[in-house]
């Protein structure tokens, strides 16, 4: 029976050495019980450090902390969950990784894998291609800005002295776009800057922003008052930025003399804004598409709305920061149902 036991874990660890990934497995006291061949070379393992606690192994705090946090999840929930988070891991190997944390099920006494998958390379490219937006974004400052100095000196009644100054305004738009999202993406320099806020003042703020475009098509937006439940600690600037997004595509889909409507409400854990308008309304295999970047529904006609086809990408990616979520519900020529979520902090 041992015999077969013992065949069964060198089969095992066989199968685990040939994987590109390094996989450590621990205790519930959080001590080392296996590692495997690309865990030895990542850490310096030897069989030395069975039975020796992982804080001694794997050195970063952070991901101390995440495999701490991780197992307290797990045993507090009691259901079998995965946690996934990126690191960088600076050993005697040292690249970026994602870092997976799981319970094994089949098993009498509690263990634990931790899993360290190189995505070096995915930083790399995700790196440069940011570096590359950044760069580009700047260098078309500068001419644009002189393009629209210039048409200054262009009589009024000239008719392309509008489209010039349209168009330009358009690209600078685009690009503070482009710089927007490839901030927020940099999580290695990028910070919320948290405060304190209910979330129908930030409706309120978020609704004068736009209110001038709403005014030209003579829309009302209808908001919630006094509604005292949602107090959350978000990055104003940020939730604010996002609200206000929706609402210009609200306000550049929907007819003239309609109205948008604002609820606020919370739901379990979360406090929800919905914005719901009587516009053109999106198709439903496009929903799934509507946070790709540059993404639009009939392209050619949208353009004439204007906007840079980032709006709805930046609001997830600022939603993805505070732990929230968006979903749309929409239908053609009835309009369209915008949700966010926001968690309530405990």
């Amino acid at each position: 029976m041992m015999k077969k036991i013992n065949t069964s874990i060198n089969d095992l660890k066989s199968v685990l050495d040939t994987i590109q990934s390094g996989v450590i497995s621990i205790n519930k006291d959080k001590f080392l019980i296996f590692y495997n061949d690309k865990a030895k070379r990542i850490f310096s393992l030897s069989e030395a450090f069975i039975g020796k606690p992982i804080s001694g192994i794997v050195r970063n705090p952070k991901i101390l902390n995440f495999i701490e946090q991780s197992m307290k999840a797990i045993e507090n929930q009691n259901e079998i969950k995965t946690f996934e988070e990126d690191f960088f891991i600076d050993a005697s190997q040292s690249f970026d990784a994602k870092v997976t944390f799981l319970k094994v099920k089949a098993s009498a006494k509690p263990k634990y894998l931790i899993v360290f998958n190189d995505i070096s390379s995915i930083t790399q490219a995700q790196n440069s291609q940011r570096e590359f937006v950044e760069n580009v974004s700047h260098e078309l400052r500068t001419p644009i800005t002189s393009i629209l100095a210039a048409t200054e000196t262009i009589p009024t009644e000239t008719p392309f002295r509008d489209i010039i100054i349209r168009q330009s305004l358009r690209m600078n738009e685009i690009i503070d776009d482009l710089l927007q999202i490839s901030m927020l993406e940099n999580n290695s320099v990028f910070n919320l800057q948290k405060e304190g806020i209910n979330l129908s003042d930030l409706i309120l703020f978020s609704v004068e922003a736009v209110k001038h475009l709403a005014d030209k098509k003579d829309i009302v937006i209808e908001q919630p008052k006094d509604f005292n439940c949602c107090n959350l600690e978000v990055d104003i600037s940020l939730i604010q930025n996002a609200l206000s997004n929706i609402l210009k595509n609200a306000i550049m889909y929907s007819n003239s003399n309609s109205k948008i409507n604002i609820m606020l409400y919370s739901q379990q854990d979360s406090c929800i804004i919905e914005i719901i308008d009587n516009g053109k309304g999106i198709k439903k295999e496009n929903i799934k598409n509507i946070f790709n970047r540059f993404f639009r529904e009939e392209s050619s006609r949208s353009r004439d709305y204007g906007g840079s086809g980032l709006g709805l990408p930046i609001v997830k990616k600022i939603l993805d920061l505070h732990n929230g979520d968006i979903t749309i519900d929409s239908e053609i020529g009835k309009g369209t149902s915008v949700k966010i979520f926001l968690p309530i902090q405990t």
